[in-house]
C-alpha cells in the first residue's frame, strides 16, 4: 500500500500468492509489475503461472517475451517448450525448443558437471524429446535428495515408461517435503494420478 510501484515488493507478493494457491491474484500482480518495469524474470514468472493454470497459449507468449528480452537460458527455453508441448497451435515447435534447451544445459554441465539440478533438467528434456535411454542415463547419474530434483526424476521415469520408478521418485520427493500441489498441477503426471497407487501414496500427505 505504501509503495504500490515497488517491483521488488510486487515480486515478493507474487511469491506469497503462489504459495497460497491464489494464482489469479499472483498473475494480476505480475501484470502490474510488468507495467512498472518489464523484465525477463517477470515474463518468465507470468508464463509459469499461466502454464499451471492450463493457459498454455498465453504461457508460450510470456516465455517468448522473456527470451526476447534477454532470458536466453536453458530453463526458459525448457519452459517455453513445455508450454508449446501442451498448446496444440504451438506443439510442432516444441521439439526445436527442447533441442535448444538441451544444447544450453549441456554447455552449463560442461562448465559445472556437478550441477545435479541442471542434469535432472537435461534428463527431463531428453525424455520429452522421446530419447528415453539417454534420459534414463542422465537420470541415473543424479544422486541429489533435493525435493525438486526427485520430482524431476519422477517425470523422467513416467515419460520413459517406468511407472514403478516414477512412484518411487515421487515417494522420495514427498518424504523430503516437495509440495504436493506441484505434483497435482503437473500435466505430465495426469495418467499417473489416475493410477490407484497414487491415492495410496499421497494418503496422509495432504
Amino acid at each position: 500500500q505504501i509503495a504500490p510501484d515497488n517491483v521488488i515488493v510486487l515480486r515478493n507478493l507474487v511469491a506469497l500468492y503462489d504459495k497460497l494457491g491464489r494464482y489469479e491474484e499472483a498473475a494480476a500482480v505480475i501484470q502490474a509489475a510488468l507495467e512498472v518495469q518489464p523484465s525477463p524474470g517477470l515474463y518468465s514468472n507470468l508464463g509459469v503461472l499461466q502454464f499451471y493454470e492450463g493457459r498454455y497459449g498465453s504461457a508460450v507468449e510470456a516465455f517468448e517475451k522473456a527470451i526476447k528480452s534477454g532470458s536466453n537460458n536453458f530453463r526458459t527455453w525448457g519452459n517455453l517448450a513445455d508450454a508449446q508441448r501442451w498448446s496444440p497451435p504451438h506443439k510442432a515447435r516444441a521439439p526445436e525448443s527442447y533441442s535448444v534447451a538441451v544444447g544450453l544445459v549441456e554447455k552449463e554441465l560442461a562448465r559445472a558437471p556437478e550441477d545435479e539440478s541442471a542434469r535432472a533438467s537435461l534428463a527431463v528434456y531428453l525424455a520429452k524429446l522421446g530419447r528415453r535411454q539417454d534420459a534414463l542415463a542422465q537420470a541415473g547419474k543424479v544422486r541429489s535428495e533435493l525435493p525438486g530434483i526427485r520430482f524431476k526424476l519422477a517425470i523422467v521415469r513416467e515419460l520413459s515408461g517406468d511407472r514403478a520408478g516414477a512412484f518411487q521418485a515421487l515417494d522420495e520427493a514427498l518424504r523430503v517435503h516437495h509440495p504436493l500441489r506441484e505434483i497435482e498441477r503437473e500435466p505430465e503426471l495426469i495418467a499417473l494420478r489416475a493410477d490407484p497407487r497414487y491415492q495410496k501414496l499421497v494418503l496422509g500427505k495432504r
